[in-house]
């Protein structure tokens, strides 16, 4: 029998006694009873605790608790304590930034100025992105009407590697053309054809035109890049891949209006995709040419006069140059320039022909002549076809 307990309560397996000053003292607890068990020899433990509160019967119930607090266990429980209280600060923290972000202006979708309304609501919202999920990095490339940039979209916690076209607010007219184009592309669903994967608008950026980034680039200057030296399988190859996303496109009723190796995109296996769509135009400004005001005449005798403007003269056919008429078939006719072009690993077409020459050159029946390497069928039966007064 311990000193430190006095006696209250006894049967065959319990004793209960209340524990002195000196041992309330070491448990912190003045309500506090000590259990003690008696063994074959009448050893007792002393260390669990029951409450005086509790009835005999229901001891075999009782989840017994440790009472002997040591120092070190107290310095855990702070360290515990304080751990727990800091992170829930910090996630607190968390959660009032996260209310305050997507709350704020800088989480909400820019809208474009109003006279872009229109184009921008016939994108839809699958197409509207947020320009705070896209992180610009270094530029690719650059023109007179924007900068092109590599960069990455946050989608549903993965990030995509994306071009951004990026554009400056010189006028109205060039940038509701450069989203109405936009706007064409977002429905286009063919291996070989550069999709549109969505338009932001950020204030400070002004529109930003997200497409997939090509690792290779354009195809005219990989080909006319002496390193890469293709072979004229390859050259071939990507020639039949332009053909099958162009008749894609013509059965969609679509013309491109601008078919060239400066608009055509490798991706990391040299799979060549069509893009532009009028979004690139400006990077190879030195291939369009400003043709002067001309008068038409239709069929019904009725004289049009076409304003100034600026073409790729040297890939249009000559009913396009003449009068800005744009079909299928014409797009057939710089389908034979771009056959040409890889032919000849990325060449100007006509070189030595002045731009204001171009067009009295072809109306007099003047072909390009067949590239050192072409195959002698496929200038013949394709580039000689597409060049064909009626297509």
């Amino acid at each position: 029998m311990s000193n430190g307990c006095i006696p209250f309560n006894l049967t065959n397996t319990y004793l209960m006694c209340s524990l002195t000053k000196s041992v309330l003292n070491n448990t912190r607890d003045l309500e506090a009873n000590v259990e003690i068990r008696i063994g074959t020899n009448l050893t007792f433990l002393i260390g669990k605790i029951v409450f005086q509160n509790l009835t005999l019967s229901s001891l075999s119930g009782v989840s017994f608790i440790t009472r002997q607090f040591g120092l070190w266990t107290m310095i855990t429980l702070i360290i515990l304590s304080s751990i727990t209280i800091i992170s829930l600060i910090f996630l607190l923290v968390i959660i009032l930034r996260r209310y305050y972000f997507h709350s704020s202006g800088k989480y909400r979708q820019s809208v474009p100025p109003p006279y872009y309304h229109d184009v921008w609501c016939e994108l839809g919202k699958k197409w509207q992105i947020n320009p705070n999920f896209v992180k610009i990095a270094e530029k690719i490339g650059q023109g007179c009407f924007g900068d092109v940039y590599k960069g990455e979209l946050q989608q549903n916690d993965t990030s995509i590697e994306v071009a951004v076209k990026v554009l400056r607010d010189q006028n109205v007219g060039s940038m509701h053309e450069f989203l109405f184009e936009a706007n064409r592309m977002k429905d286009f669903s063919h291996p070989n054809i550069l999709s549109l994967i969505g338009v932001a608008w950020d204030p400070t950026r002004k529109a930003m035109v997200l497409l997939p980034y090509m690792k290779n680039g354009d195809l005219r200057s990989y080909i006319s890049n002496e390193k890469n030296r293709p072979t004229v399988r390859q050259l071939i190859t990507w020639g039949i891949e332009v053909a099958d996303g162009m008749d894609y496109l013509s059965s969609l009723k679509f013309v491109h209006r601008d078919l060239a190796t400066r608009n055509c995109m490798l991706d990391e296996n040299l799979a060549c995709r069509i893009s532009d769509f009028g979004l690139s135009r400006d990077v190879f400004d030195r291939d369009y040419y400003l043709v002067p005001r001309t008068t038409t005449k239709e069929k019904d005798g009725v004289c049009i006069q076409i304003p100034p403007r600026r073409l790729p003269i040297r890939w249009l056919s000559p009913e396009s140059i003449e009068s800005s008429r744009y079909t299928i078939q014409s797009d057939v006719w710089s389908y034979g320039i771009l056959l040409w072009e890889l032919l000849s690993r990325g060449k100007t077409p006509y070189p030595g022909i002045d731009n204001a020459d171009i067009f009295t050159y072809v109306k007099n029946g003047y072909r390009l002549p067949s590239p050192t390497y072409c195959p002698p069928l496929l200038y013949k039966s394709a580039m000689l076809v597409c060049w064909h007064v009626d297509p």
